[in-house]
């Protein structure tokens, strides 16, 4: 049907309410491709839903400082909580096993932790 056609049938929407509603609310290639091996899990089925939100606000909260900044004399805010022990690795969200880091400390230590060719 062309919009005059629509427009015609439903005339109690304006015509740009009309286009509004019928459109996609995203274009078919930004929509996630759920059968694609490189779709990432959700973050709570990741183990990071609401419970891992009030664990990190808690370690924010009680530590605001990037803890390995702090240890090479930088005073850093912390925006992320890190695994010491990653959660691939056996570690668990026990504050004895968290740590407060900056974005880029974070980052450092991702890559590090991470081997190559594995991209996660």
């Amino acid at each position: 049907l062309a919009i005059s056609q629509c427009w015609k049938a439903r005339p109690e929407q304006s015509a740009a309410r009309f286009v509004l509603e019928s459109m996609p609310t995203r274009a078919p290639f930004h929509r996630p491709d759920l059968g694609s091996p490189r779709q990432k899990a959700s973050a709570s089925d990741r183990g990071y839903g609401w419970r891992w939100q009030r664990v990190r606000l808690h370690v924010l909260r009680t530590e605001p400082l990037c803890r390995p900044c702090f240890s090479l004399g930088t005073i850093t805010a912390a925006t992320e909580v890190d695994h010491i022990v990653p959660k691939v690795s056996g570690g668990g969200d026990e504050t004895a096993n968290l740590q407060p880091i900056c974005r880029r400390c974070h980052a450092e230590k991702s890559a590090r932790e991470t081997p190559r060719g594995k991209g996660g």
